[in-house]
């Protein structure tokens, strides 16, 4: 039998025309976040691939700023999320760019620089309620931006849907007319792949992650650029009324012939899927019957010509982001992340 037992194609250059496609939309410059490595399909070598093209990355720890520094990348780098303390060297070192989200954060970035000033982009909550400064912390805000004048990089903020772009588009200017800058050459980013797509521009800077790879609802407008495939490891012929799986979930209701598949939830296939997802093996559909497994589940062949050896197509083709959102009742990202958890990743 031939083949990993999961394996993740990746197209590099569907990942880099995807990322063309919506700097052209924009007009602006682009970050390309590679956190979480790169949603589970290797930040290092995406980065790597897409460094000529973008103006910035952005990662959610200092550890994968660092890991790409060591990499080679020079592109300048945003840590997205919290630094604790103790890597606050790191972000020297490395020269990192990080987030600062409230006037605590603020001091402890400011005594700790020194000499060697650590950039700096300040996150304004504009309804989605984690990280940053909110419209009525206008006075803490103003004592953040003074303490730190001459290391701010840029302001942004984080959209919570689709659907509270304009709201929240809205509120950001208000904040940012607040912070009183005149410098031009700050960084303004808010609009993700979603607000992009849908004509928004505000500030010059667009950041994109999951749309990298035809995901968060553009998989009808942007490239799928991976494919998930995983081994039929056997193929077995069950009687009406045996049971497929742990707790009985399925009951055959007639004879058939049911394809074990090498991937389970340890592999980041959800256990929410079990008796309502399907794969496509051999260009045909075969749903998912009884619970998924930690290695394996069980997928009806039965009208099909199935062997040992062939692929089950778990994501790619027909079965793209939406699918996974919509039919099957998963949220893509998750799925994406977890599925390379023990993955054979093939570049192409």
């Amino acid at each position: 039998m031939n083949g990993n037992r999961v394996e993740i194609k990746i197209d590099l250059n569907a990942i880099g025309r995807n990322f063309d496609r919506l700097k052209t939309l924009h007009g602006g410059k682009g970050m390309a976040v590679v956190k979480a490595d790169a949603y589970g399909l290797g930040a290092e070598t995406i980065a790597s691939f897409l460094e000529e093209k973008v103006d910035y990355f952005g990662v959610a720890t200092v550890e994968e700023g660092v890991a790409l520094r060591k990499k080679g990348i020079k592109k300048p780098i945003l840590v997205l999320g919290y630094v604790p303390d103790n890597k606050f060297s790191d972000l020297i070192f490395y020269n990192l760019e990080t987030t600062v989200y409230d006037y605590e954060t603020a001091k402890k970035i400011h005594s700790f620089s020194g000499q060697r000033e650590i950039g700096c982009h300040i996150a304004l909550d504009t309804g989605m309620n984690r990280l940053g400064f909110r419209h009525e912390q206008s006075e803490e805000l103003k004592k953040t931006l003074a303490l730190l004048s001459t290391t701010v990089r840029g302001f942004f903020t984080h959209y919570a849907s689709a659907e509270r772009i304009e709201a929240q588009s809205q509120t950001f200017g208000n904040l940012l007319s607040k912070c009183n800058s005149g410098n031009s050459e700050l960084l303004i980013h808010a609009d993700n792949t979603d607000a992009v797509l849908n004509g928004y521009r505000t500030g010059n800077m667009f950041r994109t992650g999951i749309g990298l790879y035809g995901g968060n609802g553009s998989a009808d407008v942007l490239e799928n650029v991976l494919e998930v495939t995983a081994s039929v490891v056997q193929v077995k012929d069950i009687k009406r009324g045996e049971s497929i799986g742990y707790s009985a979930t399925y009951t055959a209701s007639e004879d058939g012939k049911y394809a074990v598949i090498s991937c389970g939830y340890g592999d980041g296939y959800p256990i929410a899927f079990s008796n309502r997802s399907f794969v496509a093996i051999n260009g045909k559909k075969a749903f998912v019957k009884g619970r998924v497994c930690m290695d394996y589940f069980m997928a009806d062949v039965s009208d099909m010509a199935v062997r040992r050896g062939d692929r089950a197509v778990l994501f790619g083709n027909s079965i793209n982001a939406n699918t996974v959102n919509d039919t099957f009742g998963g949220f893509f990202y998750e799925f994406l992340c977890n599925l390379a958890l023990r993955a054979e990743r093939v570049y192409f």
